[in-house]
């Protein structure tokens, strides 16, 4: 049951990345207006705009999926240690528009970095079950 919760959450974290509103950019048209834009995690625009920790996030969840079937398939506890890995880091990376301020920030955003989380401690029940 843990090897299936684990196969599903990256897929619900992609699909959740793949929403129109999670990357955050900021445009200032004159200096009094401000004007949010979100795109998707998988979009070059805020890559353009050096908003790179959407881009990341949205490579490293791909891996985890990946790697997450792998151990599915072949039941390999090395690749349960990769997962940890890059669920943290993916959690950490998509952090990261923080540092410009909390309005680079999206309600999915926080969604998508708590199922990361979520996806690191399960992989770790999953490391010690095998």
């Amino acid at each position: 049951m843990k090897k299936i919760g684990l196969i599903l959450l990256p897929v619900v974290i992609i699909i959740l990345e793949m929403l129109p509103s999670g990357a955050v950019l900021l445009f200032a048209p004159s200096p009094t207006e401000i004007i949010r834009q979100t795109y998707s995690y998988f979009s070059l625009k805020p890559l353009m705009y050096t908003n790179f920790a959407p881009f990341i996030t949205a490579i490293f969840t791909c891996l985890i999926l990946f790697f997450t079937i792998i151990i599915v398939i072949r039941k390999k506890k090395e690749m349960a240690k990769m997962i940890s890995g890059l669920s943290i880091a993916a959690a950490i990376v998509s952090l990261m528009p923080l540092v410009f301020g909390a309005e680079h920030y999206s309600f999915l955003g926080v969604v998508i970095t708590v199922l990361l989380i979520i996806e690191f401690i399960l992989s770790k029940l999953v490391i010690e079950n095998m």
